[in-house]
């Protein structure tokens, strides 16, 4: 059941209510016979955003870490160990997820999304090694 998004063979997803396209593996993976295959990467907020920018210039895409509300849109409140809906998602870590979203606690802080429960939390050390999800502009 993949209610809400529409899948391509290329590995994206279109969120149909946002209109965001997500990359349906974590970054470092890629997307084969509707699997994620490799491990996905642990970079801290800003390097997470450099391999965004390094990707983006080599696939002639424009990719992006997500907002925290972006993330927030595809998690599925009912949900748990994942909160993201493994149908579309296949082998998301649990884990916290970077987004693009700096905290307004302090600017050593970043926002992470827990895709355990799908909680955002925006007290996440901007040092601190996370997974990360991508979406095409």
């Amino acid at each position: 059941q993949t209610e809400g998004f529409e899948l391509d063979g290329q590995g994206s997803a279109l969120h149909k209510a946002s209109g965001v396209r997500w990359y349906r593996c974590s970054a470092g993976q890629r997307f084969a016979n509707g699997q994620c295959i490799g491990n996905p990467l642990l970079l801290n907020q800003d390097d997470a955003q450099k391999y965004a920018r390094d990707f983006s210039a080599a696939s002639g895409r424009t990719w992006r870490l997500p907002t925290v509300d972006e993330m927030q849109s595809i998690t599925v409140k009912h949900c748990k160990s994942p909160a993201l809906n493994p149908n579309v998602f296949p082998s998301i870590r649990i884990d916290n997820y970077w987004t693009s979203t700096r905290s307004f606690n302090g600017p050593g802080l970043g926002c992470t999304t827990y895709t355990y429960s799908g909680n955002a939390f925006c007290r996440e050390l901007v040092d601190t090694p996370r997974p990360f999800m991508l979406v095409l502009d």
